[in-house]
């Protein structure tokens, strides 16, 4: 009888643990996550907001990216992905073909990854809640930036992070605001990583 009781309560527990740690199925060490960019600019006529990029991220034993810059007369997909610890990407644009990137300046690295690394120094500001997920939010000030469209500068930066991995960003600059949300999270995509390793090996130098 007190096995079956103790064999219960483990069952509780672990399904306790399945329903708080593995939401949806996520595994925050093994996931896809797709990132909407956007910059808010604020005027005197009143707010602006353009749609800057599309951005799908996975994390896993190897790492992907594609990122679609998404505004007129500069549009182009930028992949990238690992193998065996090596960096490899390309850079796609419309009825132009593929070819290698000269050098990817990606979100939040100036070292020039693909994939987010945060910087140091952050402060716990409270918590934060985005996709059903609970968070805190880590704040930084005066840290580097960069995009694929816009060189580094110094923002204020809030990230929203969730066992790990981040929820929305939001870089305060002098004249602007970039938003990076989260739009999804979901199981890592074995066929997109060897989809865009593919593309990225095939035209990188």
């Amino acid at each position: 009888m007190r096995v079956g009781i103790l064999l219960l309560v483990a069952a509780a527990l672990l399904l306790l643990w399945l329903v708080v740690g593995w939401r949806g199925g996520v595994d925050p060490r093994n996931y896809e996550a797709e990132y909407a960019v956007a910059a808010v600019y604020e005027t005197a006529t009143g707010r602006r907001v353009v749609e800057v990029a599309r951005w799908v991220m996975g994390v896993g034993e190897e790492n992907y990216t594609e990122f679609r810059r998404l505004t007129a007369m500069s549009e182009y997909t930028l992949y990238a992905a690992t193998e065996r610890g090596r960096v490899y990407t390309a850079m796609c644009v419309p009825d132009g073909g593929c070819g290698p990137s000269s050098g990817p300046s990606l979100p939040l690295d100036l070292k020039l990854s693909p994939f987010i690394k945060l910087p140091p120094g952050g402060t716990e500001a409270g918590p934060c809640e985005h996709l059903g997920w609970r968070g805190v939010v880590y704040r930084y000030k005066g840290v580097a930036v960069s995009l694929p469209h816009a060189a580094s500068m110094s923002r204020d930066l809030d990230v929203c992070i969730w066992r790990g991995v981040v929820l929305w960003m939001r870089a305060q600059g002098p004249n602007d605001t970039l938003w990076i949300n989260a739009t999804y999270l979901r199981p890592y995509d074995k066929s997109r990583y060897w989809q865009i390793l593919n593309i990225v090996k095939k035209y990188s130098r």
